[in-house]
């Protein structure tokens, strides 16, 4: 945790003194899928900015008559680097650039034995998943600061062959990261004019 302040501390030194604009973003897209995003991208120069997006999911509950029940919670953190290719204003239009993503998943599952009646609850932790790749993206920003930030990108899962694990059942796009972002929100710290 020090290390990741000491990253942002660093980080607010060397933005440029005119360009101290941070934008806070959500995705509508990972509330559809259960998960909560916030974006906040630090635009350091007229085409350069740094983007952190931490992600989580309540713990989801499912409820299976034969089964029993299971919960299951998400946590994950992708920093991406964009480099903006002409913007009319300060870190708008065309961008692309590399990103890195990690993602843990637990699971409790209770298991209900029909003959006997003895419920029993399993933890499981997923192995984390880490992936590199890059990403394009276009921003558009309107006059009063609000923004729409489209987005895909697609990567490599560094940890994909040990999550499938090894024979009949391993599943050969397991090593593939597919991103996609849709986001809505507002820039702090100018107008678009400036």
């Amino acid at each position: 945790m020090k290390k990741i302040i000491a990253f942002l501390m660093l980080l607010m030194l060397f933005m440029d003194a005119k360009a101290q604009r941070f934008e806070l973003k959500v995705s509508p897209l990972a509330v559809i899928k259960g998960k909560y995003n916030i974006n906040a991208e630090f635009l350091m120069k007229n085409q350069f900015s740094i983007d952190i997006s931490p992600s989580f999911s309540l713990v989801r509950k499912e409820e299976n008559v034969l089964l029993g029940n299971s919960k299951t919670q998400t946590r994950g953190l992708q920093l991406a680097t964009r480099y903006y290719v002409n913007p009319k204003t300060m870190g708008d239009g065309f961008s692309f650039g590399p990103y890195v993503s990690y993602e843990s998943k637990t699971a409790e599952i209770q298991i209900n034995d029909p003959n006997t009646g003895i419920r029993s609850t399993v933890n499981i932790n997923e192995p984390p998943k880490l992936a590199v790749g890059s990403l394009a993206g276009y921003k558009l920003l309107f006059a009063n600061n609000m923004l729409l930030d489209i987005g895909a990108g697609t990567g490599y899962n560094l940890n994909g062959a040990r999550i499938t694990g090894n024979g009949f059942f391993r599943n050969r796009f397991a090593v593939l990261d597919i991103t996609i972002r849709l986001a809505v929100g507002y820039r702090f710290g100018g107008k678009k004019e400036d």
